[in-house]
């Protein structure tokens, strides 16, 4: 008798407790939606923004409220996300954005401490704490993410599909703001992308905010050069070229990043941190590291299974050219490349990962190399842009060989000053680059070298300031202007073996 009293006491102890929590939840508010015209807005949305007189309708609790950014009259702020702000407001992305005028602008500098991760060609990937090295599967991967799971908040993703032979390059990349903003960029249309499955066109000016069939979307977008820059509501920003992505991670991201470009948290050894949390040994060609990173999302259904498509494995170097074919394409590539990458370290893997590239073109037949350069030092060009200023260096040109097998004889015209006519005989090797200064009338030439840091024999006397960089091959000479300069061509008198000289 005494249990079953107690059994009941319980019980009813039991149905005073749910009671109390119903009655608790009964008397929680809640918040109620407004209606705007035919839609519904939530509590704390705006209905109306209006940048350019600095006020918002927001809803509060089924009633609207005015909300101005600072006093009543103001005019022209800026709108990211629904958020107004002031004139003069700089946002603390890693690419920093202020307000002016009623529009976002970008000024020309990359924020301290931000950290950026490379994808190139086919493909080349550093890492946000700077390793360097290869992966050649033709997979979707993720290429940075906020958590280890397959379906993260916020990701960029990139389907990486086979060209020359055994390497495999950039096609299309996603990038997920958020779970209501995904970006498709694709590799051959750097301007046109999809933003929630619908079209979309970056204006050819300014910075503006993504739309969608739904309306604005948390992300501004604006073209650089041939590249499109997006930066995020979560203050990812990326830079999207014809194959090519760079990744700017912001320091408030710290430990929360992983992915391909790495574990970022400003310390490398930890970067082949894999996406069950195990941590790899660092190498130039990995193996487990990036295959935990595919996603479920595969357009290739080998993907779903293993990691070798059409004959070529992932894994290892497939670049089979002895150390002088090395060292040829080594050569090749300072040359077009070093006017470009000057002294900043951080751009100088790019010769390396050229010559890799030079050996993957020969092996698999491609003819048109020169074309090839000539796009890869404008890709490389336009990262640099951004790491060193607008102003840094000029656009650098590599012309189509000429016909002549021994020397050529040169006259240009720069800074619209004549400078005499140049001799110069082919040397022994690949390639070798030509430095001169224009001081009018006469012009001084380097001595012709294969180092990567050239010693150069000058006479000073009358330089009064730089001009160009010359750069020629062994079985034809090739200039290359930095400035927009008239060269003509003439070596129908000249001499095979001549010395280098002026006349």
């Amino acid at each position: 008798m005494i249990f079953r009293t107690s059994l009941v006491m319980s019980l009813l102890t039991l149905l005073t407790l749910a009671e109390s929590r119903v009655i608790k939840d009964e008397l929680k508010p809640l918040h109620r939606p407004c209606c705007f015209g035919s839609a519904k807005v939530k509590h704390g949305k705006p209905a109306l923004t209006l940048p350019r007189c600095c006020f918002q309708l927001i809803c509060n609790d089924g009633k609207f409220e005015k909300r101005y950014i600072g006093k009543p009259g103001n005019t022209s702020c800026c709108e990211l996300d629904g958020v107004l702000y002031p004139e003069g407001y700089e946002m603390p992305t890693c690419l920093p954005l202020v307000c002016e005028n009623g529009e976002w602008h970008f000024l020309e500098r990359v924020r301290d401490c931000c950290s950026m991760c490379t994808v190139y060609n086919d493909p080349h990937l550093v890492t946000f704490d700077n390793h360097t090295y290869d992966w050649h599967g033709a997979c979707n991967y993720t290429i940075t993410q906020n958590d280890f799971t397959y379906t993260p908040d916020v990701a960029v993703y990139s389907d990486f599909g086979r060209c020359w032979g055994c390497a495999s390059c950039l096609t299309t990349t996603t990038f997920r703001n958020d779970p209501h903003t995904i970006i498709t960029l694709y590799a051959d249309s750097v301007f046109d992308f999809m933003v929630n499955g619908s079209p979309y066109t970056v204006p050819e000016s300014g910075i503006h905010s993504v739309w969608s069939s739904d309306g604005p979307r948390p992300v501004l977008a604006w073209r650089r050069r041939n590249c499109v820059i997006l930066v995020g509501s979560t203050w990812l920003v990326l830079h999207h070229c014809h194959h090519r992505l760079d990744i700017w991670a912001h320091p408030s991201h710290t430990g929360s990043l992983d992915g391909l470009c790495g574990h970022f948290n400003f310390y490398l050894h930890d970067d082949f941190t894999d996406r069950f949390s195990i941590v790899h040994k660092l190498d130039a060609y990995p193996r487990e590291f990036p295959l935990t990173w595919k996603t479920k999302d595969q357009t290739n259904q080998d993907c779903n299974h293993h990691e070798i498509t059409a004959g070529c494995p992932a894994i290892g170097n497939p670049c089979r050219a002895d150390s002088a074919q090395m060292d040829e394409y080594t050569a090749r590539c300072k040359t077009v490349l070093l006017p470009v990458v000057r002294n900043n370290p951080d751009l100088h893997h790019h010769i390396g990962s050229c010559a890799f590239d030079l050996c993957m073109m020969y092996r698999s037949g491609v003819t048109d190399v020169d074309s090839w350069l000539q796009t890869l030092v404008t890709t490389v060009e336009d990262t640099a842009h951004l790491l060193l200023g607008r102003d840094a260096f000029e656009d650098v040109i590599i012309p189509a060989r000429l016909a002549s097998s021994t020397v050529t004889v040169l006259t240009t015209i720069l800074h619209k000053e004549v400078v005499t006519s140049m001799v110069t005989s082919l040397t022994d090797g690949f390639s070798t680059v030509l430095v001169f200064y224009d001081y009018g009338d006469a012009a001084v030439i380097s001595t012709p070298t294969m180092d990567f840091f050239p010693s150069y024999d000058y006479d000073y006397s009358l330089v009064t300031s730089t001009s160009n960089t010359l750069a020629y091959y062994d079985d034809s000479t090739v200039v290359s202007p930095l400035a927009h300069s008239s060269y003509d061509y003439d070596d129908s008198s000249v001499q095979p073996n001549t010395v280098l000289s002026l006349r």
